[in-house]
């Protein structure tokens, strides 16, 4: 991620991701508040990996004899394993930033 404004690089480390779950987040060099910026690619990207995800469940159900709840869990987990580090990804690699609005 870059700041808005100062150009300087922040690295997206995983105490920052969790400690921003809306993507609000501050320069470490300049204090300046800012924001990451919202797609419909970005949207797009999550949302494609939770449905093939969801492909998996009724395989799993009719190849395995798994029932919904353990099926249901089992998606959980794999949203929570693979969805979370992709999220992460594109927000460092991949999402502009823009200056958050100042109160007042």
């Amino acid at each position: 991620m870059k700041c808005p404004q100062c150009n300087h690089e922040v690295k997206l480390t995983w105490k920052k991701y969790w400690s921003a779950p809306l993507g609000k987040h501050a320069c470490p060099e300049c204090k300046t508040a800012f924001r990451l910026k919202n797609s419909f690619l970005y949207y797009a990207a999550i949302i494609s990996a939770a449905f093939l995800l969801g492909l998996l469940f009724p395989l799993l159900r009719a190849r395995f004899g798994i029932d919904f709840m353990q099926g249901l869990l089992i998606y959980l987990a794999c949203c929570l394993v693979i969805i979370v580090p992709l999220d992460r990804w594109i927000d460092d690699k991949w999402r502009g930033t823009i200056k958050a609005k100042s109160k007042g």
